[in-house]
């Protein structure tokens, strides 16, 4: 997506998929929020692209707005599945199929 309040979500488990998106990853003017940048762009690289503009971490943010998440302390985590219960979906526990269940639809 292009622009504030637009979204592109890419399932990189697909190995069809990095090629494609290939210039995208690349392209530092695109902006990018990943969630756990680290392990992803250690994953990406893996297979020869390089990312390039990072604009922010959520899984780093959501530590920083709240601490007390962590499993360890007996909270519910910094999985993407967890925060987007508690920050998007009103507290119903939502799988990555469901929130983007048209996009799994296609396969």
């Amino acid at each position: 997506g292009q622009g504030r309040g637009k979204a592109l979500w890419v399932e990189t488990t697909n190995e069809k998929v990095l090629p494609v998106f290939q210039a995208w990853f690349e392209d530092p003017r695109a902006r990018k929020v990943w969630h756990n940048f680290g392990f992803d762009r250690h994953a990406i690289e893996n297979h020869g692209v390089a990312c390039r503009g990072f604009a922010g971490d959520v899984m780093h943010m959501a530590r920083l707005l709240d601490s007390s998440r962590g499993k360890a302390v007996g909270g519910d985590g910094y999985s993407l599945e967890m925060l987007t219960a508690d920050y998007v979906a009103g507290g119903k526990k939502v799988t990555m199929k469901e929130l983007f269940a048209d996009f799994f639809s296609r396969e």
